[in-house]
């Protein structure tokens, strides 16, 4: 129909852009909030992956090391320098002849520059302790980092544990509330007894109580792990996707030990860089028996013309024997102190693996057995003692055994998962195999 009226032309014509603006509106906030959606979460949990990602990113422990070992790196370039030269002025006022006769001195000023040079491999010895010092720093953290890797890898596996065990729970519950509905069932047809249905409900209360355990594992597993990754203890964690899988690289104890004895662990090889800086140490007292010397050039100033050039050689004269005797002496303690204490470390890093490499091996040996035996077996066991109760062919008391069984069988299995997976990390951060 034709528009006539200008009036009604312009609203109408108004009422469109408004119209056209809402629909480009709405597309835009629809475009926002599908690449809003689109985009992952950067919250950890969904597998170990995300933990050992996050903890060397944002842990706060490592963030203090990997600084410390940054200072001491940039400290090597410095620690061989030449000490800074010093200019050494001196201004001479004139003074009349004496004795009488001798003519006046006059008014004089000398510049100088004096470089103290340390000789007899002192500089190189101290290149040496400081890289030495920087590869301790290094190694401290790399150590570290094992340690607090191995520590959130058990916490996520205790968290993972927890999430499983409410799992294998709750389906526990589900089970008693039909044993409880089968038990009214048979007691409202007078073929069951009243101690039926109160043992159901007392099997079902007792699952609810384990239930509240689990919860509070799991929730002390979250703080733990939050933590370790340096994040607020009540944050947001993401539930286990998948069974944490940590694989051991070594194929027996005897590799593993031969592994470590070989120096892989970061800590042994800080406290070999520590020996050697106490070693280097000792040997830079015993140069400081013989002296170094400064070197000095320099000219003298009367008026406004030089009047001549001066050489300076200086000898420091190391009398002070028994403080030299004394450091020495602390050196050689320092560096008998760092090979004890890697004598010590190595020792306790090899018993750690023995221990943990024990552990696994029976945890792994259990989780084979009730996989493949008893977790099948205690299932059946349960399906032919709930069907004979149904047909008045069992009792009661038969039924909530077998029950217990086949569910202690499936939370024996996630512990057995569990254990295996802690000593697993253990293993690796004894090792070295994580990064």
């Amino acid at each position: 129909m034709p528009i006539s009226n200008p009036a009604d032309a312009a609203r109408i014509g108004h009422a469109s852009v408004r119209g056209w603006l809402w629909i480009v509106l709405a597309t835009l906030l629809l475009t926002a909030n599908a690449v809003a959606g689109s985009e992952p979460e950067d919250v950890p949990g969904a597998d170990i992956g995300t933990i050992r990602n996050w903890l060397l990113a944002h842990n706060p422990d490592l963030a203090v090391l990997r600084a410390q070992a940054d200072a001491a790196r940039a400290g090597v370039v410095s620690a061989a320098a030449l000490p800074d030269p010093s200019i050494v002025i001196t201004r001479q006022d004139g003074v009349a002849g004496y004795p009488a006769g001798m003519p006046t001195v006059g008014d004089a000023t000398s510049y100088e520059i004096r470089q103290r040079i340390p000789l007899w491999g002192k500089r190189a010895l101290a290149r040496s302790i400081a890289q030495a010092q920087a590869q301790t720093a290094d190694d401290a953290r790399r150590a570290l980092a094992l340690d607090l890797l191995a520590q959130a890898e058990t916490a996520y596996v205790r968290y993972w544990h927890a999430q499983a065990s409410l799992r294998l729970i709750q389906a526990r519950l589900l089970v008693l509330d039909q044993l409880v509905q089968v038990a009214r069932d048979r007691q409202a047809r007078a073929l069951g007894a009243q101690r039926d249905l109160l043992r159901a409900q007392l099997a079902r209360a007792s699952a609810l109580g384990e239930r509240i355990d689990r919860q509070q594992a799991g929730t002390e597993a979250g703080i733990a792990l939050n933590r370790l990754l340096g994040r607020r203890i009540d944050a947001r964690l993401l539930a286990p996707a998948t069974t944490p899988q940590l694989a051991v690289a070594s194929g027996d104890l005897a590799a593993a030990l031969a592994q470590l004895e070989r120096g892989a662990h970061p800590a042994l090889q800080g406290a070999r860089a520590q020996l050697t800086a106490a070693t280097d140490t000792l040997r830079l007292r015993q140069r400081e028996r013989w002296p170094d010397v400064t070197l000095g050039v320099g000219a003298m100033q009367r008026g406004s013309r030089l009047d001549g050039r001066e050489l300076m050689l200086e000898v420091e004269l190391p009398l002070q024997r028994g403080a030299l005797a004394a450091r020495e002496r602390q050196a050689q303690s320092l560096a008998d102190a760092a090979q004890a204490g890697l004598d010590a470390r190595q020792a306790q890093l090899g018993a750690d693996l023995g221990l943990a490499w024990t552990q696994w091996q029976a945890a792994r040996q259990r989780r084979t057995l009730l996989e493949d035996t008893r977790s099948v077996h205690s299932r059946a066991a349960f399906d032919t003692a709930l069907a004979d109760y149904r047909l008045g062919l069992a009792d009661f008391d038969a039924v909530l055994e077998a029950l217990a069984q086949w569910q202690d069988t499936q939370l024996s299995l996630i512990d057995a998962q569990r254990d295996e997976a802690i000593a697993a990390a253990a293993i690796r951060a004894l090792t070295g195999d994580t990064p």
